[in-house]
């Protein structure tokens, strides 16, 4: 990241550009985890009967929660980050030297 205190607007304008890349890229991030969640929950699917099955099935079940909760982790972290940057196109610009 870049220090954008005092820089001026050509800093706060590439600390913008950082951080709404990232948002970007952790609000990409999100979508992989929803599809491996969705992944997840396929594979319980399956026709399959028995102790094991229960067992397997609720140890899917707790994992595909946790990666359920990673992905919305992500989305929380982008909406955060691109608020950040929004906020970046706020800052005034620095004072020019005399």
């Amino acid at each position: 990241m870049v220090d954008v205190t005092g820089a001026g607007p050509a800093a706060a304008d590439l600390a913008r550009a950082q951080v709404d890349a990232l948002a970007r890229r952790v609000a990409r991030a999100a979508e992989d985890v929803r599809a491996v969640r969705r992944g997840i929950a396929g594979a319980g699917a399956v026709d399959w009967q028995g102790p094991s099955a229960v067992r397997f099935r609720g140890g899917l079940a707790a994992v595909e929660r946790s990666v359920a909760a990673l992905a919305d982790g992500c989305e929380e972290a982008a909406a955060r980050l691109r608020a950040h940057a929004h906020a970046l196109e706020a800052l005034p610009p620095a004072p020019v030297p005399a």
